[in-house]
């Protein structure tokens, strides 16, 4: 019996053992996803105080320069473009760094580039890294900081693509699926 008592006393002792480890380890996830809600909602709470901002601008120009600084901004990226779609044409109507965008880009587009995906599909693409992309063509430029890029949509009430936002050269990259 006593050796019984001892072998139930040792079981008794690893089951706890592990259960602590157990609790200990989901503690510290917990604490982790804590940690990123946190982060997430104070990105939330800067999009609200932002969008209250873009209503009060006056004109096109005004909106796409301070929306692509915001964005750029919550998303530490150096760079980006804002791109109306016209009937013919791309055109820029605001980016970040100078040189990079061009003024106008012709329509059609190639099929596989990154542009015309974000035009048909109407969501947003998120690429890790340019330089392993696969089915589309990269843009070509050789100013990016790094080869992290995100290109976002803008639809209008019917759903039609209307304009095109490209951010890249993230400080701390690559983009994630939280920008």
């Amino acid at each position: 019996k006593s050796l019984e008592r001892a072998r139930l006393r040792a079981e008794n002792k690893e089951y706890q053992e592990n259960l602590k480890n157990l609790v200990e380890q989901r503690t510290r996830e917990l604490t982790e996803k804590n940690v990123a809600l946190k982060s997430l909602n104070r990105r939330l709470e800067q999009i609200v105080e932002i969008t209250k901002l873009l209503s009060l601008c006056n004109n096109l120009n005004q909106f796409s320069e301070m929306l692509l600084n915001q964005l750029a901004y919550q998303m530490n990226a150096e760079g980006g473009s804002f791109y109306l779609i016209e009937k013919n044409q791309l055109r820029l109507v605001a980016a970040i760094d100078s040189g990079h965008a061009q003024k106008t880009i012709p329509l059609p587009l190639n099929e596989k580039s990154i542009f015309q995906e974000v035009i048909n599909s109407k969501k947003p693409i998120l690429i890790r890294d340019e330089k392993q992309l696969s089915g589309f063509h990269a843009s070509g430029w050789e100013g990016y900081t790094n080869s992290s890029v995100l290109v976002f949509p803008m639809t209008n009430e019917s759903g039609k693509t209307k304009a095109l936002i490209t951010l890249h050269s993230k400080t701390q990259p690559p983009f994630i699926e939280q920008d």
